[in-house]
């Protein structure tokens, strides 16, 4: 057989080799085996920039904002309300556009978006309403602030959108502190210390509370004529479309949820497996009993709020507390996790870059020799320059090239995530199924034979794409 063309038949395995490794490297960090990595990398880096520097500007405002209300609380309580009516339509405003972009405009119904838009009533329209007042004092000092341990809501700084719960359910409690507590007469003393005329010092009745069920009851009532009624064909054709319902049907992770399902599969409501469904009347009807009964308890100690300044407080502090802790275990317990794996992937990731890299490396030396001067079986090598004419050395600065960027693909958090093998079907050696490679006599010469069997047997481990 000619030298030329063994060295073509050669040259002809290394790079069908040369074209399965680039694929498989596609696959593994593209999720595609046809897209370049180039192309992958580009995208990761261009896409986030925007989302990355919203989590800044919210996790910088998020903390700001810690600030500002212990400034206004502690310096100048009585201006606490002009920065509510601030901040809140901004807030409002920018959860309406995010909500809108992930169909998640419907939880904008809620009642503590219902409660967030009557304190901002209160503080404008309806100053010199005392029974408004207590109204709004009820539902921000008992239904908004309970929500954050039940719905575990936290204090994660550099999501926005978490950010922006907590405060709404905080802020309205703060606010009517300040309203409640800390707005001074000329003397300098609270004004609700003694007696006085103003809305926010008029005692509280039990007839109060009886307005604010009936407040609620309207809501409820106005809730559901909109979900259940007005909008029912929109959700049955867009079932990607949530609502609270919709959301805590199928959250597993909600303690209060689970709960809830335990204790009516004890009582025999729901069976030993069923689920909630969203689409069923019991479902619904189980939702609207639980969200009034939990309104009912949050009443309970908002009188002791309503007298005691400690006491309400007291009870920011613990609301504040619990919201940090929340944040506390998300970054110990879950971002440190997800870090943690993502620091394993990158190690992974090089280790497969090293090994083929080294690998092709390998391989260009063994060819750029002679046949009787390649490897031996010792792994010796003879020093000799290449004398063949075939270069392969381009195909291992390709390899190279290919595993740097699957380097920095991995920093991009774009990395796949498990070491599954390849599947048996596509390790086949190309050699056994390429015509060319199956013409090739090889009798005369058992190391070329070799090495190429040895080429067109080669696998790669790599990862596969989530």
């Amino acid at each position: 057989m000619s030298s030329n063309s063994s060295t073509q038949k050669v040259q002809a395995v290394l790079k069908a080799q040369a074209k399965k490794l680039q694929s498989r490297w596609r696959k593994a960090i593209t999720g595609s085996s046809t897209k370049r990595i180039r192309d992958h990398i580009r995208e990761v880096q261009e896409v986030p920039k925007n989302v990355k520097l919203l989590d800044k500007v919210g996790f910088t405002l998020g903390v700001l904002n810690v600030l500002v209300c212990q400034y206004f609380l502690l310096n100048v309580p009585q201006y606490f309300s002009t920065w509510y009516a601030f901040v809140l339509p901004i807030t409002m405003i920018s959860r309406f556009y995010h909500f809108k972009s992930l169909n998640f405009h419907y939880f904008l119904i809620d009642f503590c978006y219902f409660t967030v838009f009557n304190t901002l009533l209160n503080i404008s329209v309806l100053r010199g309403s005392g029974r408004f007042f207590k109204m709004c004092f009820i539902f921000a000092t008992g239904v908004l602030p309970i929500a954050i341990p039940v719905w575990r809501n936290s204090f994660i700084f550099h999501d926005f959108d978490k950010i922006v719960s907590v405060y709404i359910h905080i802020l309205p409690c703060m606010l009517y502190y300040t309203l409640r507590w800390n707005s001074f007469s000329d003397e300098g003393h609270m004004v609700c210390a003694g007696s006085s005329d103003l809305a926010s010092c008029e005692p509280l009745y039990l007839s109060d509370y009886c307005y604010a069920l009936l407040i609620y009851c309207f809501w409820q009532a106005a809730y559901l004529l909109k979900t259940e009624v007005m909008d029912r064909a929109k959700f049955d054709a867009h079932p990607e479309i949530l609502t609270s319902l919709r959301w805590l049907a199928k959250d597993t992770k909600n303690d209060f949820a689970r709960t809830t399902l335990k204790i009516l599969r004890r009582l025999r409501i729901f069976g030993a497996q069923e689920e909630f469904d969203s689409t069923t009347l019991k479902t619904k009807l189980v939702f609207v009993a639980c969200q009034l009964l939990l309104t009912l308890v949050s009443f309970l100690p908002t009188p002791l709020f309503y007298y005691s300044p400690l006491a309400h407080f007291l009870w920011i502090a613990l609301i504040f507390t619990v919201a940090v802790f929340n944040g506390a275990s998300f970054y110990i317990d879950v971002f440190s996790v997800r870090y943690q794996a993502q620091l394993k992937k990158m190690d992974e990731m090089q280790k497969i870059a090293r090994e083929a890299a080294s690998m092709m490396q390998q391989m260009a030396a063994d060819m750029n020799l002679p046949p009787s001067k390649r490897s031996s079986a010792d792994g010796s090598v003879s020093p000799k320059p290449p004398r063949s004419p075939v270069r392969p050395a381009a195909i291992a600065t390709s390899a190279v090239a290919a595993a740097t960027a699957a380097t920095a693909a991995t920093t991009t958090a774009a990395a796949a995530t498990s070491t599954a093998p390849l599947a048996a079907d596509e390790t086949t050696p190309l050699k056994d199924t390429d015509g060319d490679a199956e013409e090739l006599d090889l009798s005369e010469d058992e190391s070329l034979r070799h090495l190429l069997d040895e080429i067109g047997s080669l696998d790669y481990d790599l990862l596969e794409p989530e």
